[in-house]
């Protein structure tokens, strides 16, 4: 069993290093002054408990457990917050150094194992920070720099928030190479989450599993995802590893509209964008000046299509490509009702026809019956049309 970045972690780091080049190369220079460090251990003494190991054993065990299977070797010194009721933990990033900081009555819940895994936990985060040249925490930082960047789009905040997701699942996985016990590790999670000192691991992962048969969705939460999500994410990666990627995936990314895309989302967008455009112009007589015009507003360097299949809509994006194809059914008015009937052929291959049909509906004010008599005239529109080479009036 090894610990590897996600494949979203790997493909988010490949993009943006890719895409903003100047920006990475910032990023990846951000170094960490003597002074910083020296704010940082400063803050730790003031707001914190400091836990030596002779005081708090356990801790410290815990820690050389989980330090060899992370193939780390580094100090490793806790901390207790102050004043906090409800549980928690957090790393303190420095280079060559881990700090952890507990909150609440961690100790006194969790058992030797529980410890190890938490600690595990915590420590992956330091490991996913310094793997590879430390490639993903500069992308973690440029990517968080995005998000909260007053001029943020909906793509930015949702690649900051799944990445923080996939991290914590990468955190999961962690705990589990380091105890060997998904039950330790899930009991863990839920202990830390309810404030509970006994649990049934084996009870809430069929709960975890219950859930998602009834249609709970994907991980929601800012950082985190929810408990029955990771617990989930980390029994399917104990049964299969990689073969379980894809469906760990689903329970992390969902997109049912345009704002629930992130960047890399819409790189496949974009592309099924240009493949849809490249199916609709591929009759001569459709592209007349104006559509051919319209067309390169949404790509300057298009080019006349080869034959090509259309593309498959996702559900998530149909209303969009709908309104796409409604653009161009109106985008040169010579072209008369064969536009409008060629869209909605279209449509119907793409798969998004009654997404097209209420667009067209709203906004041409057109009834549900004069969108079937134009379905029905539809092929001879277009017959006349491709024998005249131009277009209809």
């Amino acid at each position: 069993m090894s610990l590897l970045p996600l494949p979203y972690q790997c493909r988010v780091r490949d993009f943006v290093r890719g895409a903003e080049p100047a920006l990475w190369s910032w990023f990846a220079s951000d170094a960490f002054a003597d002074e910083y460090v020296d704010a940082v251990r400063l803050e730790l003494l003031k707001s914190t408990y400091r836990m030596a190991p002779d005081a708090h054993p356990a801790l410290y065990h815990a820690a050389n457990q989980a330090l060899g299977p992370l193939g780390l070797e580094l100090p490793v010194a806790f901390y207790q917050a102050q004043q906090t009721e409800h549980m928690n933990a957090g790393l303190c990033f420095l280079p060559g150094e881990a700090h952890v900081v507990l909150q609440g009555p961690i100790l006194a819940t969790l058992n030797e194992v529980e410890l190890t895994a938490l600690v595990a936990h915590e420590l992956a985060h330091y490991k996913l920070w310094t793997i590879e040249d430390g490639t993903h925490r500069t992308a973690m930082n440029l990517v968080e720099a995005l998000a909260q960047h007053p001029a943020a789009q909906p793509s930015h905040v949702n690649t900051a928030q799944r990445l923080r997701r996939y991290t914590e699942l990468y955190a999961d996985r962690a705990a589990l190479l380091a105890t060997q016990d998904p039950s330790a590790v899930i009991s863990c999670l839920v202990k830390i989450q309810t404030g509970l000192r006994e649990v049934d691991p084996r009870a809430y992962l069929a709960q975890a599993e219950e859930a998602l048969r009834r249609g709970a969705g994907a991980a929601k939460g800012d950082t985190h995802p929810e408990a029955f999500i990771r617990a989930r994410a980390l029994g399917l990666w104990h049964e299969r590893r990689a073969a379980a990627d894809t469906e760990i995936a689903a329970l992390i990314e969902e997109v049912k509209a345009l704002d629930d895309l992130d960047l890399l989302d819409q790189v496949e967008a974009t592309a099924l964008t240009r493949r849809v455009l490249e199916s609709l112009l591929q009759p001569a007589w459709f592209r007349s000046e104006r559509v051919l015009g319209h067309a390169r507003l949404f790509f300057p360097d298009l080019t006349l299509p080869s034959p090509t299949a259309a593309a498959s809509v996702p559900e998530a994006l149909a209303q969009y490509v709908a309104y796409v194809l409604l653009d161009f059914a109106v985008a040169d008015p010579q072209l008369g009702d064969v536009a409008l009937a060629h869209t909605l052929l279209m449509s119907a291959q793409l798969g998004c026809a009654p997404a097209f049909e209420k667009a067209a509906r709203k906004e041409l004010k057109l009834t549900q019956a004069q969108l079937d008599g134009l379905k029905h005239k539809a092929p001879g529109l277009i017959t006349r049309a491709e024998q005249q080479r131009g277009p209809l009036a």
